[in-house]
């Protein structure tokens, strides 16, 4: 608050100051002057942060503010029982004299006169059945009767005595009004409590379903699940490397087995050549030599002998594993399922053997 009375916010003020010093800095220096009052030009000598605090206009805005937030709850777009004086209230309560409903504040403002103020108001809920409506054929008597009859062809469900006497529903099933609307509300109201109970447990449900949802992955099942599926793929893995460290195993006996014999057979193919040079330089006996068994080199010729392009492991190896392959008689015999069948290599394969029965293979 000013030395003349006038209030305005921090902001404003500052603001003002900032404006004011830009424009005269040179008078500021010299004069203590902290700016003006926006309204009547009046001098402002004191710093506006150490300014007087106008509570009473704190109070006010404080209670407008209350007042604007009351009013905007209490506004519903499609109230169920609107209020006679504003539409967009819910009625709270229902005036038997002046037969209209409304809410609590403008109830009150309404009956404000003394002539008013005896009015009778009771809760909505508990205003009785509005009156009988009137008889669509005969508007000066009321509906005493309701046809109940799905295929009448009348215009109207109600009509009243004269109607009646007229034979307008003759052998039609009827209700009296009165009870027929007795028996609606009845009808209503356990409607109404059945679903009010179906929708606070769907409530209940669609908040604590949310809730789980929310709050899915941090759940220790979830996270016991995660657990177990790892733990069986780990196991799974250590099967697998186990089997095929096995199959390893198994192929790599058979290809030590496999070398015995080439180099058995290399011993027996060395003695045999021995023999035939030893024939051929001696030259004698050239007449004879059934000594050298022509069907024991036609075995030799027969036999073939694995490579290192019989193992072959594609990428990503697919569903069928390792892809084996072992040459005999000129073809190849898939041990393993293979994609395709290999041709033997054309060219022959020698084979050199050291001292250590160790075999290198030279294409």
């Amino acid at each position: 608050m000013l030395e003349c009375g006038h209030t305005y916010c921090l902001l404003c003020l500052k603001q003002k100051e900032k404006e004011s010093a830009h424009k005269n800095f040179y008078l500021v220096a010299l004069t203590p002057e902290y700016g003006r009052c926006p309204v009547d030009e009046s001098r402002i000598y004191r710093d506006v942060e150490f300014r007087p605090t106008n509570c009473l206009i704190l109070d006010l805005v404080d209670r407008l503010v209350e007042d604007r937030r009351k009013k905007a709850a209490k506004n519903v777009t499609d109230p169920f029982v609107p209020c006679f004086e504003d539409n967009n209230h819910e009625s709270d309560v229902w005036c038997q004299d002046c037969e209209q409903t409304y809410c609590n504040e403008c109830s009150t403002t309404v009956h404000t006169l003394k002539v008013l103020r005896a009015h009778k108001r009771v809760p909505v809920s508990e205003r009785q059945i509005r009156e009988i409506p009137a008889c669509p054929i005969h508007p000066e008597k009321n509906a005493s009767y309701v046809c109940l009859r799905p295929t009448c062809s009348a215009a109207e469900k109600i009509y009243c005595t004269l109607c009646q006497k007229a034979r307008t529903h003759q052998g039609h099933k009827s209700k009296k009004i009165e009870e027929h609307i007795e028996s609606n509300r009845k009808r209503l109201d356990e409607q109404h409590n059945r679903l009010s109970v179906s929708v606070n447990v769907l409530k209940k449900k669609s908040n604590d379903s949310k809730k789980a949802l929310e709050t899915f992955m941090d759940k220790e099942e979830i996270a016991s699940g995660w657990k177990k599926y790892e733990d069986r793929l780990n196991r799974e893995r250590e099967l697998a490397q186990s089997r095929y460290a096995e199959w390893a195993v198994k192929m790599k006996e058979e290809l030590k087995e496999e070398h015995i014999k080439c180099v058995r057979d290399l011993q027996q193919h060395q003695e045999l050549l021995k023999k035939v040079s030893e024939k051929m330089r001696r030259k004698r006996t050239l007449y004879d030599i059934n000594d050298i068994t022509k069907e024991r080199i036609q075995g030799f010729e027969k036999k073939t002998y694995p490579t290192l392009q019989d193992y072959d492991f594609p990428d990503g190896m697919g569903p069928i594993g390792p892809v084996v392959v072992k040459r005999n008689e000129d073809r190849t015999i898939p041990l393993e399922p293979v994609p395709e069948q290999v041709d033997a290599p054309e060219e022959p394969v020698d084979i050199d053997v050291d001292d250590d029965d160790d075999i290198q293979v030279l294409n």
